[in-house]
């Protein structure tokens, strides 16, 4: 696909059954809408919005998918930290397919790792990039792929 523009959060989230949303691969801007976890209406299963140019901080209004299973942001410009309530067991759980149960592990990695760290796909298995605070800065995105920028240059 190739749509742009605003995810149009109030029109999505007034959607009785809107349980998949695929807008991943786009050049889709602005905030995660909010409005799309509206009370009484949050019954979204899967939110692919990977690549895009999505920036701002994923909503804690997300927190009501609460059957929400797969839920993919790498790939933007987002910042911050996710909600702690939404990183659980069942989310993107295909991802820990491979991983033993007494592993030490940070769900939330599996939507998105956090700023100052990188992977392959930009979630996990992540990898913090050296460096430190200014490593941090420099790799500020949640979900973040490839290499950490060289915060010396």
């Amino acid at each position: 696909n190739d749509f742009s523009g605003l995810l149009p959060g109030e029109a999505l989230g007034s959607l009785p059954s809107l349980h998949y949303l695929y807008v991943d691969t786009n050049h889709f801007v602005g905030p995660l809408p909010g409005q799309l976890a509206q009370v009484g209406r949050s019954q979204i299963l899967e939110l692919w919005v990977q690549d895009n140019a999505l920036s701002g901080t994923v909503p804690a209004s997300y927190v009501r998918f609460d059957q929400l299973h797969d839920f993919f942001i790498d790939g933007n410009k987002l910042t911050g930290a996710l909600p702690p309530d939404i990183c659980g067991p069942e989310i993107n759980s295909d991802f820990f397919s491979n991983v033993p149960p007494e592993a030490e592990r940070n769900y939330c990695d599996s939507i998105a790792c956090p700023a100052g760290s990188v992977a392959f796909e930009g979630v996990f298995p992540c990898e913090k990039c050296a460096g430190g605070e200014a490593a941090r800065l420099k790799n500020r995105y949640l979900g973040q792929t490839g290499q950490c920028s060289n915060y010396e240059q």
